[in-house]
């Protein structure tokens, strides 16, 4: 089995996040810790509706096994 390295939460607390795409992009949010809650997720800037806050890549992509509904009967609602 793979060795895995161990997860350390200090290297994530209170570090704000960048885009990958644009490094000159301003940091959006920042992960710290929330009284009695834990980790969360806290906007570093001020946001306005519509705003992008995170954008990442799907980690596993997969098909289905068995038979896929057709494209015309899934646009109809029957599905």
């Amino acid at each position: 089995m793979p060795q895995v390295d161990e997860f350390d939460d200090e290297d994530i607390r209170g570090d704000a996040v960048e885009s990958d795409s644009d490094s000159d992009s301003p940091k959006v949010y920042r992960i710290q810790e929330i009284p009695s809650k834990g980790l969360g997720v806290v906007a570093a800037i001020d946001l306005v509706l519509g705003d992008l806050i995170v954008v990442e890549s799907p980690l596993l992509l997969f098909r289905p096994e068995g038979p896929t509904i057709p494209s015309d009967l899934q646009l109809q609602g029957a599905f």
